[in-house]
């Protein structure tokens, strides 16, 4: 999948129980070709395109988060382009609903090679839609174009203080696998244990080795009704063989 229209292309992954992640030892795991997998993706693509809006102005963060501060940010390039990594932690007691994130990558040189900021962007490449209270997450863009960027820079805006319990999702018969191109992707399946529908849901794949981030990526589920599953696909910027996989996928909905 190289298609990089408005936050289209599809990079998409799996979800972690109780609310946002679940960290897989991955170890030695072979990467097995899958015969169904281009279908799969380019379901879930048509999907993403339809469900995920875009924003028709760019994004503009005049107001800097307080409460909500960036732990890590981190590049990765593969052979399809690059995605930005960053983890991000709340501070205080409430939970935060679609946090406004603005990024910048310049490359060896200084110029300015991406940003976010670009009006049409879906706004999942823009947010991120649940930050728990007194907790971490994690956000990844992984339509960025080209290898070339160096240096990343980030601004969180404020977000919406909300209240109550996150709804239920949790992973099962998580595997890496290689669609016919060769990419690296990870499959599985998603259930919505709440009575909570969820829409346009972002699911988030992070491999680390060592504690250095070598692949990300994202899937995008158009919705997840309640008390079912989904199965779900995400393919990587970079090669995740051989490392620990960290999955989430914050809720889009309260109960």
């Amino acid at each position: 999948m190289s298609s990089r229209v408005a936050g289209a292309r599809v990079r998409r992954a799996a979800l972690a129980p109780g609310a946002f992640a679940l960290a897989l030892a991955l170890g030695a795991v072979s990467l097995a070709g899958c015969e169904t997998t281009a279908e799969k993706s380019a379901k879930l693509e048509k999907a993403a395109k339809r469900v995920v809006p875009a924003q028709q102005q760019g994004l503009s963060i005049s107001r800097v988060s307080k409460i909500v501060k960036v732990q890590s940010a981190t590049l990765v390039h593969g052979t399809e382009g690059t995605a930005a990594v960053l983890r991000l932690r709340n501070s205080s007691a409430k939970a935060i609903r679609e946090v406004p994130i603005s990024i910048s990558l310049k490359d060896a040189h200084g110029a300015t090679v991406y940003t976010n900021a670009t009006p049409g962007l879906a706004k999942t490449l823009t947010s991120l839609a649940l930050l728990p209270a007194h907790g971490d997450g994690i956000w990844i863009d992984d339509q960025i174009p080209g290898t070339s960027a160096k240096t990343l820079t980030t601004k969180i805006g404020e977000g919406a203080t909300v209240s109550g319990a996150a709804p239920r999702l949790t992973i099962s018969e998580t595997q890496l696998t290689k669609d016919p191109s060769g990419a690296a992707t990870v499959e599985g399946t998603i259930k919505n244990s709440s009575s909570t529908a969820q829409s346009e849901l972002i699911v988030y794949a992070l491999a680390s080795n060592g504690g250095r981030v070598i692949a990300a990526g994202q899937a995008v589920l158009a919705s997840l009704a309640p008390g079912t599953s989904a199965p779900f696909q995400a393919f990587f910027v970079g090669n995740p063989a051989g490392a620990r996989l960290q999955l989430s996928a914050p809720p889009t909905a309260l109960g």
